[in-house]
């Protein structure tokens, strides 16, 4: 009888697990979905198409304040991470891949949650980023644009309008596929 209980419990944890499984990717959001798709941003209710939520904060290289609006004219690919994060680690040359190709494209990076700087700073040194990066720490910025984990990356257009969303870690190709769009 107890050995049933516990099969019956751990299938029951399985099923849940599973369920939860199939629902996170059912909603996870391709770099790749079609412009005539439901916006990617519903789910974080920020609409693709409206202005993006300001992003102004000091940088990380400790040069002064950053803020999103003085890059409007030119595309902007927004990259939340963190430096503790294994995803954002793996991503980081892929960043730098796309970066070089698209000198159209502004690059604009949003640390979050990092709790140390100096480790923030070094793992921007170590990506051989080059461009300016956000010190958010409280996860200010993250919270606006609905980010539950990292790294997630946002396109906003020459308007200041979001246009798409990757949750998780991206690559150069996704990254042109979206530019490709505007």
């Amino acid at each position: 009888m107890r050995r049933a209980l516990v099969v019956a419990g751990v299938v029951a944890v399985a099923a849940g697990i599973g369920g939860l499984l199939v629902v996170g990717l059912s909603n996870q959001d391709a770099a790749t979905a079609p412009p005539s798709a439901v916006s990617p941003l519903a789910p974080q209710k920020l609409a693709a198409g409206k202005p993006a939520p300001a992003i102004d904060g000091s940088a990380l290289d400790g040069s002064g304040t950053l803020d999103l609006s003085t890059y409007r004219g030119k595309p902007v690919v927004v990259n939340f991470w963190a430096s503790w994060c294994a995803p954002c680690r793996s991503e980081a040359p892929q960043l730098v891949r796309f970066a070089a190709a698209h000198p159209n494209v502004q690059m604009l990076s949003v640390n979050s949650s990092d709790l140390s700087k100096q480790d923030a700073v070094a793992f921007a040194r170590r990506a051989k980023w080059t461009w300016p990066s956000v010190y958010d720490p409280t996860g200010k910025f993250q919270q606006a644009y609905g980010v539950g984990g990292l790294p997630a990356t946002f396109l906003i257009d020459a308007s200041g309008d979001l246009r798409a969303r990757k949750l998780g870690g991206t690559t150069a190709q996704e990254l042109d596929q979206l530019v490709a769009g505007l």
